[in-house]
């Protein structure tokens, strides 16, 4: 089976986990034996290339407007989001393309905040919808979001899927850096990094979490 799976390298493979979520699908079906692709937008002038390189021998990076070239069977919406029109148009190329739309987000919560605290609505939802012939939810936002997927993209076809997760970045980072194993220590100082940006993000979780542990040792 041919599939593509969206990545957007315009954006640190560090700065959220979305975009290593698309490497590390995109090595499992490759594996797995199948013809994997990743549609990419000027992918040589994005960042941490090197990176991606490394983890994604023999995976092709294809422009969006190179798809029409070679349609795939599936195209898997992860780490960006192709528009109606470009739907459209692949669609009457290849009638039997299904696409997935692959929620890593807590999407109904950064709209909530957004219709409550922000004079504009959210990014996610300034975007053009598609469609899609299936969702797939990562277990961590089945509770909160899969009844909000279903309902906001109109179909009933949701589903959550094993969270996928590879040590290869890790590797390939620790021997750039020359980062040996953490030798081990008594803890004397906790610190967190948390950017207190919003009710998912906060310092409120970590310190909740060093209370407790402080109250049991």
């Amino acid at each position: 089976m041919k599939i593509a799976i969206t990545f957007d390298n315009s954006t640190s493979l560090f700065q959220n986990g979305v975009q290593q979520n698309a490497l590390y699908l995109a090595r499992m079906f490759k594996n797995s034996g199948h013809k994997v692709s990743l549609i990419v937008n000027n992918f040589y002038k994005g960042k941490d290339v090197n990176y991606i390189k490394d983890m994604t021998d023999g995976i092709p990076k294809i422009p969006l407007n190179k798809v029409i070239e070679n349609i795939p069977d599936v195209i898997i919406t992860l780490g960006t989001s192709i528009t109606p029109d470009d739907l459209s148009v692949f669609k009457k190329i290849n009638k039997s393309l299904k696409v997935i739309a692959y929620k890593c987000g807590n999407e109904m919560l950064v709209e909530m905040e957004a219709m409550l605290w922000s004079d504009e609505i959210s990014n996610a939802s300034k975007i053009s919808i598609i469609q899609p012939d299936a969702i797939w939810s990562i277990p961590q936002m089945e509770n909160t979001n899969l009844t909000y997927y279903a309902l906001k993209y109109n179909q009933e076809n949701v589903t959550v899927v094993p969270f996928i997760w590879d040590h290869i970045l890790s590797d390939i980072y620790t021997k750039e850096q020359n980062i040996g194993l953490w030798p081990g220590r008594e803890i004397t100082r906790i610190a967190t990094m948390e950017p207190n940006l919003s009710v998912m993000k906060n310092v409120f979780v970590p310190m909740a979490i060093v209370s407790k542990y402080l109250q049991k040792y």
